[in-house]
């Protein structure tokens, strides 16, 4: 729904866009199945100046940590289809 708005709306000013993806912890995120759509859209916006994947990690606090590492694989999987 919000990135259609920003498809439709003319800004004065360009935005910094934070896209949120779930990735296991079942928190505020765009799933899949929605992500590469909206991840496309919104590099094509001219008013969108910055597009930053963002999710919550279960285990940020550790730096190694294989969920953290698995996390970042997920966003990487679904972003390059």
């Amino acid at each position: 729904h919000q990135v259609a708005l920003l498809t439709k709306v003319q800004l004065k000013y360009p935005l910094t866009v934070w896209l949120k993806i779930e990735t296991g912890m079942h928190r505020l995120g765009l799933e899949e199945t929605e992500l590469r759509d909206a991840y496309h859209r919104l590099k094509a916006i001219p008013t969108v100046a910055h597009l930053i994947l963002m999710t919550h990690f279960a285990s940020s606090e550790y730096k190694n940590s294989d969920v953290t590492l698995k996390q970042i694989q997920i966003i990487d999987q679904r972003i390059a289809k």
